[in-house]
């Protein structure tokens, strides 16, 4: 059954355009399309092949693929410029015989011919190593090897001069060292051939074969890498609607995306299964005991068997460790669960990437407080797998030992703000083991922070995400005390009966998280003239029952709402009233939180008019920020480089690059995207 592709037309027309291109001034491309196992990368040739053929009939238009080894032997090795071999064979079809002719003499003997595998498996392996010893011999003896790729360079030139040609190679990994050659030669002179090349290939972490040629010449202008996204939830749903139009695909498309990521293989496998089985109801909706995690195609199971059969028992064993951590590992945590250095890890790591591609790293990123080089595997169907494999008792004892490094790294901490990076990741594995007593300390943590940031969400996001919640917080004082001043809150109700001025609304200061957010809201929507009526109708009605950071927190989001609607003069006057609330030295980490928003919104404005106070105001808040959230120390950073420097192009850059590098280390992809990021 064909792959359907989609949110591929982007890759499809520009390879059609160059190929276009090359027919109208003489002048080439490559493609470099790297890419998982299935991701795609075969049906992406196939419908583009197609797309070319249509829309450029004349254009001789090739597609081939390199052959996997056999019994770990490289069958490329032993059919050298097998692929190209195959492009002029087609080439030659497509055509007169006579450039058919006109290359067997060029190359003549020099090449091997194609040794057929049949029979016996044993006897054709021995075949194949018989010949590439002797091949090998006569290479090394007369230095035909390189003679053979100039050869093959040049009648694929001549070629190109009769008409513009499209060579799609796919699964170049398995190349031999001979079509390398040959296809950084004719990279080397595309820019001045009739000739686009599409180059597919897995990716493999020690920059070998392909791999080595894509990494040095992506920079060259005649080369251009395609990368192949997974297909997002709505494209999977659009697939999934196209096989069932009368079936809530809406649904099922939702669960197959949930259990595939997108890769179109594996989505392809599960609409297959779904094809035989039918998962509805007579009306039409999706049976619930139809998608369970246990619903897994047998067909998938054998489209991951051809891998794991290439992994060895040490290799399992470490990927099973991996996928306790999640679709995510680090190096810090895999060097902990294996008894070994880091370096020892990294080398395992690394290996096992290369080998199977299983695993890919994202480098060295910000986890755990710590940073440390980070990998994912290349599917979650590969996580869930190798969890999969793992025993119960196997599954208790590796999330207990990482819950208790994490903890052992949560009493270490300095501040509020790394216990509260670690503690939910603390509290997903002890909450896989069952541990109360560490599982309750930690939801303190998360609800604190929750309560600081007013987010009652977030804490009906943890009743949700915790079966025993409820047992806990009864048995927690302190967790049971925020749940009660943070749940049930709405937050629009609130708000509108505030502006319209209903006199008779019980408001209380534990509603005082739905009026912050409601405030947030509104700021973001822009509107600050209804910001302004939430919070000082509020804050007139239960001025008496809050507490000085309560009072702090609403008086810096009406300074913030004053000067985004244009009234400075106003809005430094309440920042004035707000930092009576301090005193001296902030007291808590809220009112460090809100004294350090206060002095970024004093800088930004006051940095027309007094420069030299919004640097002095800037410094103060980027040191009170060492102890807060990631997020607050990136701002501070950013808003130095735009208050401070405002005059200074090269420094505002600087900081805004620094900025985003913070950002990106701790995953905040937003902030990435709004600063300007163009040099780093």
């Amino acid at each position: 059954m064909k792959v359907q592709l989609y949110e591929r037309a982007v890759q499809t027309v520009a390879i059609a355009e160059a190929v276009g291109h090359a027919a109208e001034t003489g002048k080439g491309r490559a493609f470099f399309v790297p890419g998982s196992p299935g991701v795609g990368k075969t049906a992406f040739l196939r419908e583009t092949e197609e797309r070319v053929r249509d829309r450029f009939p004349d254009i001789v238009t090739v597609r081939i693929g390199c052959s996997s080894p056999v019994a770990r032997v490289s069958v490329g090795e032993v059919q050298p410029l097998l692929p190209f071999r195959e492009a002029i064979e087609l080439i030659g079809k497509k055509r007169t015989g006579t450039a058919r002719k006109r290359f067997a003499l060029n190359v003549g003997m020099t090449v091997l011919a194609s040794i057929p595998v049949f029979g016996d498996l044993f006897y054709a392996v021995k075949e194949i190593k018989r010949d590439v010893s002797e091949y090998r011999k006569d290479v090394g003896n007369d230095g035909r090897d390189t003679n053979v790729v100039e050869e093959f360079f040049t009648a694929l030139q001549k070629l190109s001069e009769e008409s513009p040609l499209c060579i799609m190679i796919d699964d170049l990994q398995w190349s031999d060292s001979q079509s390398l050659r040959l296809i950084k030669r004719l990279i080397q002179g595309i820019h001045a051939m009739n000739l686009v090349l599409v180059l597919a290939f897995r990716p493999t972490a020690n920059r070998t074969g392909i791999s080595a040629i894509h990494a040095s010449h992506t920079s060259i202008r005649s080369c251009t890498e395609l990368e192949l996204p997974t297909l997002g939830e709505d494209a999977v749903r659009v697939w999934t609607k196209t096989k069932f139009p009368d079936k809530d695909f809406s649904t099922l498309g939702k669960w197959i995306y949930s259990h595939t990521d997108g890769v179109p293989a594996l989505v392809q496998e599960y609409l297959v299964y779904f094809t035989r089985t039918q998962p509805f109801d007579a009306s039409g909706r999706v049976l619930e005991e139809a998608l369970t995690n246990e619903t897994v195609p047998s067909s998938l199971d054998a489209l991951l068997n051809e891998t794991l059969d290439q992994l060895t028992n040490e290799d399992r064993h470490i990927l099973s460790l991996a996928s306790a951590e999640g679709i995510e590992c680090t190096v810090h945590l895999m060097s902990r669960l294996l008894n070994q250095d880091v370096l020892a890890t990294v080398r395992t790591l690394k290996d096992i990437q290369r080998r199977t591609g299983i695993l890919r790293s994202k480098g060295a990123q910000k986890k755990y407080n710590v940073t440390t080089t980070v990998y994912e595997f290349s599917q979650r169907a590969w996580q869930r797998l190798f969890y999969e494999f793992l025993e119960y008792e196997e599954k208790q004892a590796v999330h207990a030992r990482i819950s208790t490094v994490l903890s052992d790294e949560f009493a270490a901490a300095s501040s509020d703000a790394e216990k509260a990076v670690l503690a939910p990741f603390i509290a997903a594995h002890a909450n896989e083991t069952n541990e109360q007593s560490m599982l309750s300390s930690v939801l303190s943590v998360l609800a604190q922070e929750a309560e600081h940031m007013q987010d009652a969400e977030g804490v009906q996001a943890m009743m949700s995400a915790f079966e025993n919640f409820a047992d806990i917080a009864q048995s927690n004082q302190e967790l049971s005390s925020i749940v009660q001043g943070l749940e049930g809150v709405n937050t629009d109700t609130v708000a509108q009966s505030l502006v319209e001025g209903i006199e008779d609304l019980p408001l209380t200061a534990l509603q005082f998280a739905s009026v912050k957010r409601a405030m947030i809201d509104l700021m973001a929507q822009q509107d600050f003239e209804r910001g302004l009526q939430v919070g000082e109708s509020f804050m007139h009605k239960v001025a008496d029952d809050l507490t000085p950071e309560q009072s702090l927190a609403l008086l810096a989001l009406k300074a913030r709402l004053k000067f985004l609607n244009g009234n400075v003069q106003e809005s430094l006057r309440v920042m004035d009233a707000a930092q009576a609330y301090l005193g001296e030295e902030p007291h808590s980490s809220e009112s460090t939180l809100w004294h350090v928003l206060l002095l970024n919104s004093k800088a930004e404005a006051l940095r027309s008019t007094e420069p030299s106070t919004a640097e002095a105001l800037m410094e103060q808040a980027s040191k009170l920020s060492l102890s807060l959230p990631q997020w607050l120390q990136i701002l501070c950073t950013a808003n130095i480089g735009t208050t401070v420097y405002a005059q200074t192009p090269e420094l505002q850059v600087h900081h805004h690059q620094a900025a985003a590098k913070a950002a990106r280390e701790y995953g905040f992809a937003r902030v990435v995207a709004t600063l300007d990021t163009t040099e780093l």
